[in-house]
């Protein structure tokens, strides 16, 4: 019970601090220390053993800081930052978005588009880099900044239920020991619901300017060009990304986590990319100022930091138990564990690694894998991690579009729950059809 009711005391502080216009990145880390002093302080034996605690508070916070996934992450957000900041100076956002709106010929499938062939590649705070799109494709719309938060988050994470580079898809079907085929079936109704529930609820409103040009709506050659030159810096750094991974999972070359990949990936294209548009050395420092901001790698920190204080005094990892002392039902612990643990964490894999190895006794009956169950748990798992307050993308894209985090909560919200009956009845579906 006590760990139940300091995380809400957590959450409940960083949204107060969110509410009373404190800067995301500040109350992230607020967070963290807050989860530090809560679990790392006997406070029924003070003062006895209190430095010792708060020096271990310290300590955990200054490992955060120094751990390869935060140094990484942070190279990666603002590599993604970069050549964001360096596509809008090349005006290749311009062109690109130009040739979507001629091509797709409604510029609110462009709008869609955009983040979501983004999200085919799984790094993190991927929303800031189709931010920018999106943004241009509804720059001259009368809309509320929330919409363009949801836009871009919803439809960059329409894959990761069934996309096989997503490491979340990868840990389930290895934990649960099922064919990856199988279990990208099992969860293809989600894909295809949360498409459909964005075009729903995210597109149909968005008002279009009544008399939108011929010239805008035709598709020809020079849209094709300027669909290639550019969408090409994206589908390199996809292609790089996926032949590495590959190779490692193959065992083709040196092994490389799929966000390493993703890092050597931008390493390269970034480079080619100014070189190619011909930027000169004093375009190059313009870039790296915008891009380099202590508030952005505070924001990677804050997340990472909590992440940290999570493992270090194994609240989430003690959360399963909890609940299943509780006595609670096995439907509502298949649902209930991953989304309180993806809540918290914000990262997918995480919660797949933590909870699906305790879950598997009700997935697997024998030798029986009930894919509708493990459906089920993976949305429980997702749905937590989509409404994480700690979720990367969703702070990079409210921070990009300077949104009310309350009004995308409220919208955000509607989404989830509608996918939700998704995931209620795919279940089902695949317990009556018998898909084992």
């Amino acid at each position: 019970m006590f760990e139940c009711v300091s995380l809400a005391t957590v959450f409940a502080l960083m949204v107060y601090l969110i509410r009373r216009r404190v800067d995301v990145s500040y109350a992230l880390v607020g967070g963290a220390v807050a989860l530090g002093l809560l679990f790392g302080v006997r406070w029924q034996n003070l003062p006895r053993g209190l430095w010792p605690a708060l020096g271990g508070v310290a300590k955990n916070l200054g490992k955060a800081a120094i751990d390869r996934q935060t140094l990484e992450l942070v190279a990666l957000v603002l590599f993604i930052q970069f050549l964001g900041h360096a596509l809008r100076h090349a005006a290749s956002l311009d062109r690109l978005m130009g040739a979507l709106k001629g091509l797709l010929r409604d510029r609110r499938a462009a709008m869609a588009v955009a983040p979501a062939f983004v999200g085919l590649l799984p790094m993190p705070g991927g929303a800031l880099f189709s931010a920018p799109m999106v943004g241009e494709l509804t720059r001259d719309l009368d809309m509320p900044n929330e919409d363009r938060t949801l836009i871009n988050y919803w439809f960059r994470h329409v894959w990761e239920w069934t996309w096989p580079l997503y490491p979340g898809i990868l840990f389930a079907s290895a934990i649960v020991r099922a064919p990856l085929g199988t279990t990208i079936l099992a969860a293809s109704p989600f894909t295809i619901g949360a498409i459909a529930i964005g075009i729903v609820f995210c597109l149909r409103h968005v008002k279009l300017p009544a008399h939108e040009s011929a010239s805008e709506t035709r598709a020809t050659e020079g849209n094709w060009r300027a669909l290639l030159s550019g969408v090409w810096p994206v589908a390199v750094i996809i292609l790089i990304t996926a032949a590495l991974s590959v190779a490692s999972y193959f065992k083709l070359a040196v092994a490389l986590p799929t966000q390493t990949a993703l890092l050597v990936a931008l390493v390269v294209v970034n480079p080619l990319f100014l070189i190619l548009s011909r930027a000169t050395w004093r375009d190059v420092a313009k870039l790296l100022r915008a891009t380099v901001q202590v508030q952005m790698v505070l924001l990677v920190y804050g997340v990472m930091a909590f992440g940290q204080m999570l493992d270090a005094y194994g609240v989430a990892r003690a959360l399963p138990g909890l609940f299943a002392g509780w006595g609670v039902p096995p439907l509502v612990l298949l649902f209930a564990v991953p989304f309180v643990v993806g809540l918290l964490t914000g990262y997918m894999p995480a919660t797949v690694g933590m909870c699906f190895r305790v879950l598997v006794p009700l997935i697997v009956e024998g030798t029986t894998i009930h894919y509708g169950l493990m459906a089920f748990a993976y949305a429980g798992g997702l749905f937590g991690v989509l409404l994480s307050p700690v979720h990367l993308c969703l702070v990079l894209s409210r921070e990009y579009f300077k949104a009310d985090f309350g009004r995308v909560y409220r919208g955000l919200l509607p989404l989830v729950g509608a996918l939700a009956l998704v995931a209620v009845g795919a279940s089902v579906l695949w317990e009556v059809v018998g898909l084992r």
